[in-house]
């Protein structure tokens, strides 16, 4: 832990992506060959990447409330937006459609797992803590990959989450 839980946040969500879905998960196919805590928005940089993949973002912090609490202590909530982006490589559209919906359902688990132990992570000091989580919006897409040797479709699956840590 550090003393600053935003910090705290990605080392815990890149490091249970390794755990539940990375090589030695217990899935027996597409598992996690990296991930990595940014994401890189051009598709034409993906090919660099070992596939699968899952890029995570946590880039956008925004106080939602203030308040006092006891004895005129100030307290804040502020949401953390994180977006998780699995991209997979498929030899046609129907096979790279069809893993990244497989990967929409891994995620969702992964993120049924982060609702219950992430709450309650906090930072060094004590007076940051995740209270709450929210899921955002989830889409599935895939699309041609331009100049392709092996693989002619990218497959997509996107997950937003809201992670609100109450800081006093």
């Amino acid at each position: 832990m550090s003393d600053c839980l935003w910090n705290d946040i990605d080392a815990w969500l890149v490091s249970n992506l390794v755990t539940q879905m990375g090589s030695g998960s217990a899935y027996e196919t597409l598992k996690l060959a990296t991930i990595q805590d940014e994401i890189l928005t051009d598709p034409q940089s993906w090919s660099n990447v070992d596939m699968p993949v899952v890029f995570v973002e946590g880039r956008t912090g925004r106080p939602v409330e203030a308040e006092h609490g006891g004895i005129g202590t100030p307290n804040q909530t502020i949401r953390y937006r994180y977006v998780l982006l699995s991209v997979v490589k498929g030899e046609d559209k129907s096979t790279a459609k069809i893993d990244a919906k497989t990967m929409d359902y891994r995620l969702r688990q992964f993120l049924l797992l982060a609702t219950n132990s992430l709450r309650g992570l906090a930072n060094t000091t004590g007076n940051e803590r995740v209270n709450r989580i929210e899921f955002g919006e989830n889409q599935v897409n895939s699309f041609p990959i331009a100049r392709a040797v092996n693989a002619n479709y990218y497959g997509t699956a996107t997950y937003a989450i809201d992670v609100f840590v109450r800081s006093n």
